[in-house]
């Protein structure tokens, strides 16, 4: 006999909770995290000086940094 409280008897699947939280910053909060200004976020995502990750259009007027990939590039 099967348990009364089993989620995913009741529910379909089971959730994955494997997988992990993407978080999406703009150049206004990697200008706040750096202590620099959006122009020079920019510069660093073109240039060879501190070489950002090439950020996402993730809209049709928004654009993204993956903030794992900026750690890991700035910091790492």
């Amino acid at each position: 006999m099967k348990a009364k409280n089993d989620f995913s008897q009741t529910h379909g699947a089971a959730i994955d909770t494997t997988r992990a939280v993407v978080e999406w910053v703009s150049d206004i909060q990697l200008a706040q995290r750096y202590s620099v200004s959006r122009a020079t976020i920019w510069r660093w995502t073109n240039g060879d000086e501190h070489p950002l990750p090439k950020p996402q259009k993730i809209g049709k007027n928004c654009t993204r940094w993956q903030l794992s990939k900026v750690i890991a590039a700035m910091e790492g």
